[in-house]
């Protein structure tokens, strides 16, 4: 597939906000203040979700103890 040009999506947010920022083409489109701004406010998402515990952390660890 990489002989073909063609990779992998992003597996979660983070690689998506990698790839977004440094892509030129959305850069061009959507103008470098939107661009910016957008990045910005995915990677504020990514470390929000990032920080919750959820169930399934919840349920597979707390009774470890």
């Amino acid at each position: 597939l990489a002989a073909a040009g063609v990779s992998r999506l992003p597996r979660d947010l983070g690689e998506a906000t990698n790839a977004f920022e440094a892509s030129e083409l959305a850069r061009e489109v959507l103008g470098d203040e939107f661009h910016a701004t957008f990045i910005k406010k995915k990677r504020e998402e990514w470390l929000a979700y990032n920080t919750v515990v959820g169930g399934w952390e919840r349920d597979m660890y707390l009774r470890l103890w």
